[in-house]
């Protein structure tokens, strides 16, 4: 399922599949008709079935694959084919008509004529397609993927008819329808990728990978195949959950009445969508991804610098405390003798210690 829902690779497998049911559309209906005599009107006549031949295939293609990963086998994907075969079909037709008419002057220039020819199938077909996303900036990204796609195309009919020169154009063709519907494919979905606003991701639940793009100011979330990210299978999901909406350069994500929408697991009524806010939707988990947020620079993470290291001061020479005498002994009381018997006794006492006669 994960391998379904990315949406690169299956629009690039889807487109080139479209484009080589187109060459074999185009090799067995418009091939044998045409010849080296035809005149310029029969050649454009010739050149808008081709081209319708081949934008059909494509178109319908691209659409079956898309129409099925996004809504099952539901009436809403098989009228997502038909609009986008017959979007093909009219888009394919005008624009090889268009191709031939810038490639016709160009011709003798080896590469540039071709691709500027392709490039302008691409676009006509890209923007045929466009129509389907159902909002201006689906319809811009989806014109300026088919005019890269074409152009590349283009690029590569030339190069293998310079590398094979004895080829009559039949390996040309193949190769060439092949890379315009694998490019047109691709190059539709990384520029809406890379030119929308923002992008929902589900990143668990039924459709894990899957990659909603937004780029109308209103989007609807929820059961119902009507909603622009639909999300099938779960009974706790309502048929209109929640909506986006573009409010003052923002996008806000409001819960319809009754249903219960959690942002970063706080149950809310509305949010406005910050980077990396996370979304859950009945068992569907979402992360919000702002293309603003993702063009920031980001801040560079400082590495750890130690701080210089400094010489420490040298130590002083151990220098001894000088020598201090100590302090002479108290000195002693004077003495005086006994008249009597000769004994010392302090001064000032009345009476000998010894004999006890009056000394006062």
């Amino acid at each position: 399922m994960n391998l379904l829902n990315n949406a690169r690779l299956r629009s690039f497998v889807a487109g080139g599949i479209g484009g080589f049911v187109g060459w074999l559309l185009v090799e067995s209906l418009v091939m044998p008709r045409q010849n080296p005599f035809m005149s310029l009107s029969d050649l454009y006549a010739s050149d808008a079935l081709f081209g319708a031949l081949a934008g059909v295939a494509i178109g319908g293609v691209l659409g079956l694959a898309g129409g099925l990963i996004s809504y099952g086998a539901t009436r809403r994907a098989w009228m997502t084919v038909a609009i986008s075969a017959g979007a093909g079909l009219i888009g394919g037709a005008l624009g090889l008509v268009l191709g031939e008419a810038i490639y016709q002057p160009l011709k003798g220039i080896p590469f540039l004529g071709r691709s500027l020819g392709w490039a302008a199938f691409g676009a006509v077909l890209g923007a045929a397609e466009g129509i389907t996303r159902r909002s201006a900036k689906g319809f811009r990204n989806a014109a300026l993927g088919g005019l890269i796609g074409g152009a590349l195309g283009g690029f590569a009919f030339d190069l293998v008819g310079t590398a094979m020169p004895h080829d009559t154009g039949v390996a040309s063709r193949a190769i060439d329808l092949t890379i315009v519907g694998a490019c047109i494919g691709i190059f539709i979905v990384l520029l809406e990728k890379a030119l929308a606003d923002g992008i929902l991701k589900v990143v668990s639940g039924r459709q894990e990978g899957r990659e909603f793009y937004l780029d109308k100011p209103v989007l609807t979330i929820g059961r119902a195949e009507q909603c622009d990210v639909p999300l099938f299978n779960d009974p706790a999901i309502l048929p209109r959950h929640a909506t986006v909406r573009q409010e003052n350069g923002r996008y806000v994500l409001h819960a319809e009445p009754g249903a219960a929408v959690l942002v970063n697991k706080q149950p809310i009524n509305q949010q406005v969508l910050v980077h990396e806010n996370e979304i859950m939707i009945g068992g569907t988990r979402l992360i919000y991804r702002s293309r603003k947020a993702l063009d920031a620079p980001q801040p560079a993470t400082p590495s750890y610098q130690p701080p210089p290291y400094q010489v420490p001061p040298p130590t002083p020479p151990y220098q001894p405390p000088a020598y201090q005498p100590p302090p002479p002994p108290p000195s002693a009381a004077p003495m005086r003798a006994c008249p009597q018997c000769g004994t010392p006794n302090r001064v000032g006492a009345r009476f000998c210690a010894k004999c006890g006669k009056n000394i006062g």
